[in-house]
């Protein structure tokens, strides 16, 4: 499932662009439509950074930023989220990857106007914009036109929509389902809310929320169950690592840095 790890990690996901059948079907495992947005979670001016690590080697490194400045877009605010994903030097060689995404997201509904994509791996390039008609209920890129279902997200908005969602409220267990519209195509994923846990990072120990999000079976991803997403237990709910089992080892993506953060990050343990 590109979702997660396309928001934090394009570089992961992009290289599992050929495992997408052209014709996507429902995520079997998602049972409820996500609630609505139940309080605001971040704030113009947050940054997050990320390391990738493949076995013991950082090969990686994003960043994902909620710009300092709103954006009006047809007489309204909307965030503007940034991410940028870049391979090391050393990895340059191997598989370079310059990825850029943006999407410009209404800060009362949280669902996106504008989507861009910028992508640049080895002699892969790709560049596309979406325009979000909500009136509609549309998606407009070049000159194609796909109607789509109300509420539908890009693959970064969906992410900090969920962000915004009281998992104190959820039941673990519970399994949700929404719809992306990428590469041209309605994408329906899905999404467990596994529970509770506590994990140790570079950056200390955290309490955790744990998710399991729908996987699209395919040359990178191994099965439907193989990734885990591991969110701050704090009312930032910024990812602390997203992990995956690729080929015959995991990569894991752990968050390395962060500034203007809307709460303290007290899910921090030490």
């Amino acid at each position: 499932m590109r979702l997660f790890l396309l928001i934090v990690f394009s570089f992961i996901l992009d290289q599992g662009k050929d495992s997408i059948p052209s014709k996507k079907t429902s995520a079997d495992v998602a049972a409820v439509n996500l609630p609505a947005p139940q309080y605001e979670a971040y704030i113009p001016g947050e940054k997050l950074e990320y390391g990738l690590k493949y076995t013991l080697i950082t090969g990686a490194h994003a960043i994902l930023e909620v710009k300092k400045d709103l954006v009006q877009l047809n007489s309204r605010d909307h965030y503007h989220i940034y991410i940028e994903a870049k391979t090391n030097k050393f990895f340059d060689d191997l598989y370079m990857v310059r990825d850029y995404y943006e999407s410009f997201v209404d800060k009362k509904t949280l669902l996106p106007a504008v989507f861009n994509r910028d992508i640049s791996e080895n002699h892969f390039k790709k560049k596309e914009s979406y325009i979000f008609d909500r009136i509609n209920n549309t998606v407009k890129q070049e000159n194609r036109l796909d109607t789509v279902p109300p509420g539908t997200f890009d693959i970064i908005s969906a992410f900090y929509y969920m962000r915004s969602v009281d998992f104190d409220k959820q039941v673990p267990g519970t399994k949700y389902k929404f719809d992306t519209y990428f590469d041209k195509s309605l994408f329906p994923v899905g999404a467990e809310y596994v529970g509770k846990s506590v994990i140790s990072t570079d950056l200390g120990k955290f309490k955790v929320r744990v998710f399991r999000p729908k996987l699209i079976k395919g040359r990178i991803f191994s099965n439907q169950t193989d990734m885990t997403l591991y969110v701050s237990d704090d009312s930032n709910q910024v990812p602390i690592r997203i992990e995956s089992a690729v080929y015959l080892d995991k990569v894991r993506a752990d968050l390395e840095k962060f500034s203007n953060l809307k709460y303290r990050l007290s899910s921090k343990i030490n």
